[in-house]
């Protein structure tokens, strides 16, 4: 089987598994999951965060987008060009006036928010995906996004991925553009990836 066929096999198994996550316990694996991010010495000294706006069956963020804000921490979200698929950082400073539906449905920035150039000012890059492994491998939703935003990023220690422990997996199939993540997130584990 090609990678490109394995790939959305695993897609298929694994939107099934998120599928059978209740509302509640992804609310509340959520919220343990950031938890642990929130203790993380990156989060604590971090001034610029980027976080994705989550979408239902990701670990939740707009909680720690609050939070973060509310600290006084300076938050950054994506948004999708519609023509191109590329993503610009934009910066939020009130998450209910800020964000409105936009690409796939996805809570985006408005226009008149900030646009962000130069990425070396994010202290956190906080990262959704649909399906890891122990090697940092990570399988997104085939759009190929995130791999083209992140290949950018000059330092990749500043990259963590969030996800439930249930997405983690033996082994992702990976091509040569897939971004390896340094740092994945659980409610069960802090995997850290040496060498990615």
């Amino acid at each position: 089987m090609e990678v490109k066929e394995e790939k959305q096999k695993l897609r298929k198994e694994l939107k099934k598994v998120l599928s059978q996550l209740s509302e509640d316990s992804r609310i509340d694996l959520s919220a343990q999951i950031t938890g642990r991010v929130q203790k993380m010495d990156a989060y604590l000294k971090g001034r610029c965060l980027f976080i994705y706006v989550s979408k239902s069956d990701e670990v939740q963020t707009l909680r720690l987008i609050q939070e973060a804000l509310s600290q006084g921490k300076e938050v950054f979200v994506p948004k999708v060009s519609q023509t191109t698929g590329l993503i610009t950082v934009c910066q939020i400073k009130d998450w209910e006036k800020d964000l409105e539906p936009g690409f796939y449905g996805i809570l985006e920035p408005k226009n008149q928010c900030p646009v962000l150039e130069d990425l070396s000012q994010i202290d956190l890059f906080l990262i959704p995906g649909l399906g890891f492994d122990k090697q940092g491998n990570r399988l997104g939703r085939g759009k190929g996004m995130f791999d083209q935003f992140l290949s950018v990023v000059k330092n990749k220690d500043t990259i963590i991925a969030l996800a439930f422990d249930c997405q983690v997996v033996s082994q992702i199939p990976s091509e040569a553009h897939d971004f390896q993540m340094p740092c994945v997130v659980t409610e069960k584990q802090v995997l850290e990836i040496k060498g990615s």
